[in-house]
């Protein structure tokens, strides 16, 4: 046993730790069995290394128990972490706070400790660097395999309070909607911090590492996580690889803070992009939620900031986000509320280069950053359908005040009644009732123009094989609206509608009976020699 080379160790303790098949089982009932490997650490050092090897692969970690990751995880331990989940805990409240909205005073102490739990992370992280005792062991270790260099993911993947929905128990959580619904009790539940913004406080002040190589962030619902903080998270990951970033766009109600967390003077999430491209950076998977309007007679606000709303600061910061040297791949979701300046900033610029891009998708929202739509009514001829707005939809605004919630200024200890919550005002307000969708047919003014700036951007890519700008239209009639651009080697599910396109450049539209304007297919002509254009029906 202790002459077996650790690779063979290792492929045994594979197989003595497999889960049990519980396919059979509802997923809400399948529990998690405690390990079994912990025994078999104890037969020699060899077997030590191969089960701490699984042990410490993948570690959730709360931002409570810092101070035992940070004396556990030491030596060899450090080099098998591969993943890392971290849950940032809020400052609990009591029962009668969850009938009341967030004042200042509960997003200062929220700010405060998500700084905290941010900053304890990033000093343990930075400590590894300072050390030389994987170094020294690397060195002296008589384990017959050599250690490798400390590199893992790590996910932020929760932002949460003790007594935010089923965080404060299941079983109490249950009890409470049961006493909520027969009127016994006052809760706001989500609807509590659903505006509040969680952010890091002077973020200039983390310490920088090279340990990381992928990022991810999951944190958009229900505690919203200020874009710029995580920008200024990943600015200090100087190994970083991959971005794959699940944001909130979607505040809908109080329009400066939307325009603000896209774009604010000094600390702004557009501005922060670019000093992320780095030469590491290979990925860019980017999810910008925002819901659009469901009444599609509503005036969306525009999500720039005025005195010139026309100018979209986030697309241009992500278009130069896209252009770092080693950038392979990018993937743009929300879908995300976003201009032609994302392909190209405009006449007089300098021509954009991508030099590695091999695979670049958009799926853009049907608003318009200056508070315009993409898309608009079929002019064609169609049958009538029953209009559901009225004419004072048009005028609402999400500015507007409703009795949601008291005054900001009001003091906690004032012996106010419980704060209340009203849907439907509120849904009115923002455009999310009454449901009235008929905006499926490109607008002649402000599709043209985006499509333009995605064949120029084409042509600047040398070595693309896929290029995709999607819209989702959500439209009964099962309207679509997709501009795909494959290479000579690429295969879709569309080759089989048209016989003999494969081996060649294609873009195909995926428009129904509309089609782009000529200087929109001369760009293509002109950027990719060749190339077939190929339009299909719904």
């Amino acid at each position: 046993m202790y002459s077996l080379p650790q690779e063979i160790i290792a492929r045994i303790a594979s197989y003595l730790d497999c889960e049990v098949d519980q396919s059979h089982i509802p997923l809400a009932f399948r529990q998690r069995a405690p390990s079994r490997l912990p025994p078999y650490a104890t037969i020699s050092r060899q077997w030590l290394y191969a089960i701490e090897r699984r042990t410490f692969h993948t570690l959730r970690l709360k931002s409570t128990e810092l101070h035992y990751f940070a004396d556990i995880l030491v030596g060899h331990r450090r080099t098998a972490l591969a993943h890392l989940r971290f849950e940032v805990v809020l400052p609990a409240y009591d029962d009668a706070a969850c009938a009341r909205f967030e004042r200042e005073k509960d997003r200062a102490r929220n700010n405060e400790a998500f700084t905290d739990a941010i900053r304890g992370l990033f000093r343990v992280l930075k400590s590894w660097e300072g050390e030389d005792d994987i170094a020294k062991e690397r060195r002296t270790s008589v384990i017959a395999v050599p250690v490798p260099t400390c590199s893992f993911a790590l996910d932020l993947c929760e932002v949460y309070s003790p007594m935010d929905g089923v965080h404060r128990g299941l079983e109490k959580y249950n009890d409470d909607n049961f006493q909520y619904q027969l009127g016994r009790r006052n809760d706001l539940f989500h609807h509590r911090y659903e505006h509040s913004i969680i952010k890091i406080l002077l973020p200039e002040d983390l310490p920088s590492f090279s340990c990381v190589s992928h990022f991810r962030v999951a944190v958009s619902y229900p505690r919203t996580v200020e874009p710029r903080s995580i920008a200024a998270m990943a600015e200090k990951l100087e190994g970083l690889r991959n971005i794959e970033w699940t944001l909130n766009d979607n505040e809908k109600k109080y329009v400066q803070v939307r325009q603000e967390n896209r774009y604010t003077q000094n600390l702004d999430f557009a501005q922060s992009l670019p000093l992320l491209t780095r030469p590491p950076l290979q990925t860019l998977r980017l999810e910008y939620y925002h819901e659009p309007p469901s009444n599609h007679s509503f005036n969306p606000p525009p999500a720039s900031l005025p005195p010139n709303p026309q100018i979209d600061h986030l697309s241009r910061s992500l278009h130069t986000l896209t252009l770092a040297p080693a950038l392979t791949d990018i993937d743009l979701t929300g879908p995300i509320v976003i201009s032609p300046s994302l392909f190209w900033l405009g006449e007089g610029e300098a021509p954009p280069l991508w030099p590695n891009v091999r695979r670049f998708h958009v799926t853009f929202g049907i608003e318009t950053p200056d508070g315009g739509w993409y898309f608009e009514r079929d002019p064609r001829p169609h049958e009538e359908e029953e209009d559901e707005d009225n004419e004072d939809d048009d005028d609402v605004s999400p500015t507007s005040e409703d009795d949601d919630e008291v005054a900001e200024n009001e003091e906690e200890d004032d012996p106010l009644p419980p704060d209340t919550f009203h849907p439907n005002p509120t849904a009115r307000l923002t455009g999310s009732l009454p449901h009235n969708s008929f905006r499926t047919f490109p607008s002649p003014t402000t599709i043209p123009p985006l499509l333009l700036s995605m064949a120029r951007a084409a042509a600047c890519m040398p070595v693309l094989r896929r290029f995709s700008l999607a819209a989702e239209l959500h439209s009964a009639e099962g309207a679509q609206f997709e501009v795909m651009y494959l290479g000579k080697a690429e295969k879709c599910v569309y080759d089989r509608m048209e016989e003999g396109d494969e081996g060649k450049e294609r873009v195909y539209w995926q428009v129904g009976g509309w089609r782009p304007g000529e200087e929109v297919g001369k760009a293509w002509d002109e950027g990719r020699e060749g190339v077939l254009m190929r339009f299909l029906e719904w």
